[in-house]
């Protein structure tokens, strides 16, 4: 079942799985199957197997992200980070990224920088923002790559003039 769980979810995240009936899977995402959520939260995301619903989708990637699913953390903190599919709020969004990010999703890690980089969220504190860009740069990750020089290089510039 797991493998078949990872190939359905690569699929819909690459919105490729028009065919898929999102009743297949609603029954034991009823049960609390936190692979079949997430599958659940895809399809109303994408609109696969059934017509597209943010609301709906918000509500299986939350039922996800309480069981610890990384992946559902992170969308569900970028879409309250971005205030798509929610209202924007900055506190519920740090809350799951923190929660993604420490699990080690670069995409996390890098809105986690953000968070800490801006006082999203969160109170402004670089060195957690560099910590977090770092991570996630040594994922491959380039906008973290891109991000974590300047704010290193503006944490230099405040230490010299110190």
């Amino acid at each position: 079942m797991k493998r078949l769980i990872i190939v359905l979810l690569t699929a819909l995240m690459a919105g490729a799985a028009s065919a898929i009936d999102i009743n297949d899977f609603k029954a034991c995402a009823e049960q609390g199957d936190q692979d079949c959520q997430l599958i659940v939260a895809m399809c109303y995301y994408n609109g696969n197997g059934t017509s597209k619903n943010l609301a709906h989708a918000m509500f299986w990637f939350e039922k996800a992200a309480e069981q610890g699913c990384m992946d559902a953390q992170t969308i569900l903190g970028a879409s309250y980070f971005n205030g798509e599919g929610v209202k924007q709020d900055y506190s519920i969004a740090f809350k799951w990224l923190l929660k993604a990010a420490e699990q080690g999703d670069a995409i996390a890690q890098t809105y986690t920088g953000d968070c800490y980089r801006m006082g999203y969220g969160t109170s402004k504190n670089y060195s957690k923002a560099i910590y977090w860009y770092d991570k996630a740069a040594a994922q491959g990750n380039q906008e973290a790559a891109e991000k974590v020089k300047p704010l290193k290089q503006l944490v230099e510039d405040i230490k010299n003039a110190q």
